[in-house]
């Protein structure tokens, strides 16, 4: 009696076990699914601006996602905003370059055309390459620009995995996959 009620408890530990990790698994999948979702709204958007400045439309869209999984409200704790989180230095910036007007960045029109301005100038100032034109998006282009000169032998990729921080190396891999 005691191995069949110690059996018991065993099995109701592994089946809330099972159960726990059912749930986790589709409630990353819903959320994922979600911020999926979340861009579709903003797709023509996002394919307008993506091709005024002729950028892939992917990458636009990958890096929304790993920025706000399509939230166009979303602030981070360096003050970014929108669904291309543009930091105020980074809307002076573009807007300096560019002759933008001022606007609201959670509106994601306007949060779009500055963050695909941004894009398009760090794919110049970066010959197009695109593991560096998304470690400059999230490090930033000078300090990118100071590896770049102290390691001026290695290519794109094994820079980025041995020199940049290991939060823009992750971010690197959301946005471009095994690119």
């Amino acid at each position: 009696m005691r191995s069949t009620l110690k059996g018991r408890r065993v099995l109701a530990a592994v089946v809330l076990i099972a159960a726990g990790a059912c749930a986790v698994f589709w409630a990353d999948r819903h959320r994922r699914g979600s911020a999926r979702c979340g861009i579709e709204a903003y797709r023509e958007i996002i394919w307008r601006h993506a091709r005024q400045k002729a950028l892939p439309t992917e990458l636009v869209e990958s890096v929304i996602l790993a920025e706000s999984s399509g939230n166009p409200t979303a602030v981070s704790h360096k003050n970014a905003r929108g669904l291309m989180q543009i930091t105020p230095i980074t809307v002076r910036e573009v807007r300096r370059r560019t002759g933008m007007p001022k606007g609201d960045l959670f509106d994601p029109e306007y949060n779009i055309d500055v963050g695909t301005c941004y894009l398009r100038l760090l794919m110049d100032r970066f010959d197009g390459k695109f593991r560096l034109v998304v470690a400059a998006y999230h490090m930033g282009p000078t300090r990118l620009a100071k590896l770049r000169r102290a390691h001026p032998d290695l290519p794109a990729r094994r820079l980025i995995a041995r020199h940049a921080p290991r939060s823009t190396v992750k971010y690197c891999q959301a946005v471009l996959g095994k690119r």
